[in-house]
């Protein structure tokens, strides 16, 4: 895993505050604010620690999907893994759950 997330990085997001299914996605922007506040009113950054993903200091913008998440949204995907890789790899998991027959 990088110790560091990066503008551009391929990431796992899950969407409704953490509680639905994980889906890749790729980093647009990251805003970080060091005083632990919502990230909102924290500075625009090329890179910041996954330690500081924890909680809402960390905001990024999500590319394609005009969304943002919180940083403890995320998950780091697998490195160097593209955007067309990663939804493969989490295809099985984001189809709905089939009826019981």
């Amino acid at each position: 895993m990088a110790a560091s997330l990066k503008v551009g990085d391929v990431v796992l997001w899950s969407h409704a505050w953490g509680s639905e299914p994980y889906a890749p996605a790729v980093v647009e922007s990251i805003s970080f604010d060091a005083k632990g506040r919502c990230g909102k009113y924290g500075d625009e950054v090329n890179e910041v620690s996954w330690t500081e993903c924890k909680d809402r200091a960390v905001v990024v913008s999500l590319k394609d999907l005009s969304t943002w998440a919180y940083g403890n949204q995320l998950l780091p995907a697998a490195q160097d893994l593209t955007l067309a890789e990663a939804q493969a790899a989490t295809a099985n998991l984001l189809r709905p759950p089939q009826p019981w027959v």
